[in-house]
């Protein structure tokens, strides 16, 4: 009942926002925002020590308002979202979406061996994947399934809209290898908590359990990580960019090389959301790694 009865208040919301304009359904999304942001405190709280971590030489004043951001943000990448998935096709795509570091995707791609893009919840990340499958390349996307079940079909259908394959993060490790193995490119979102199977990585200054999947794969099939991140410019106008690759040193300790290209890419990620931290995920609880255990991690990769 619980799941009926969410899936139905997105569908009644969408339903609203479809029949206005886009500035108007930004609006919406904004204002949806903004009761979230009044109502969820233990987000909020959340999102607050981390800003205050991560920016200590930021003012409470600016740590309020950018939380406040975050939230709006959110809200009006759900009303971009609802409206992408009836206009944006591969025609449409350049009026939505532009492209920068195209080469350095197609680099990577020209050495035969695979590419992993790694990205966060940074802009509109959903809506960049089904760009990027219409206008760039084909991709296979690994996602988490959402909780509601009714909502995971309803959100997985509108990130196929142009093409893009979604595989269910759970189990995900053979699709991966397969793309992988033909020479495919696979896209990943890798900046939330990786639980205790995690490599430890600084991130903003603070030790953070970071997915190892990512450099285990490069290594094994020298394949190419490259970084990249979706920005907002203004409401439904998004710029997509593609940093240089980061190669593999299939000759290097395994441990150390899977830490050493594990960083190297979060640090990319640390660089992207200083640009624009109120279109970043600030409200999941992303350090959760003890200095002691960080230590200890850290120990094990310079000896291997």
């Amino acid at each position: 009942m619980r799941n009926q009865l969410e899936y139905l208040a997105v569908r009644c919301f969408e339903v609203a926002l479809g029949s206005v304009s886009e500035r108007t359904a930004f609006k919406m999304g904004i204002l949806a925002g903004r009761v979230l942001h009044l109502l969820d405190s233990r987000h909020r709280r959340i999102a607050e020590n981390n800003l205050r971590a991560a920016f200590p030489e930021r003012s409470p004043k600016w740590i309020r308002d950018t939380v406040r951001g975050v939230y709006q943000h959110f809200g009006g990448t759900l009303a971009e979202v609802n409206r992408f998935r009836r206009c944006l096709r591969p025609e449409t795509i350049s009026d939505y979406f532009s492209f920068e570091g195209v080469e350095n995707l197609r680099t990577a791609q020209r050495r035969g061996n695979g590419v992993i893009i790694v990205t966060g919840h940074i802009g509109n990340w959903e809506a960049a994947g089904i760009a990027i499958a219409g206008a760039v390349t084909p991709i296979t996307t690994i996602a988490r399934p959402l909780d509601n079940p009714l909502l995971d079909k309803h959100l997985i259908h509108t990130r196929q809209n142009t093409g893009q394959r979604i595989v269910p993060k759970r189990g995900a490790l053979r699709a991966m290898m397969e793309v992988l193995r033909s020479g495919g490119t696979f896209i990943v979102v890798a900046d939330q908590h990786a639980g205790s199977d995690g490599v430890v990585v600084d991130f903003f200054g603070r030790p953070a359990s970071t997915i190892s999947t990512i450099a285990s794969l490069a290594l094994r099939f020298d394949s190419a990580v490259v970084p990249g991140y979706c920005h907002r410019d203004a409401p439904f106008r998004h710029k997509v960019l593609f940093d240089k690759p980061i190669l593999p040193d299939r000759n290097a300790p395994r441990q150390g090389e899977i830490h050493r290209l594990t960083a190297s890419f979060t640090k990319r990620l640390e660089i992207y959301i200083r640009t624009c931290p109120d279109q970043w995920l600030w409200l999941h609880r992303r350090w959760r790694v003890r200095k002691k255990k960080r230590e200890e991690k850290l120990a094990g990769s310079a000896s291997s």
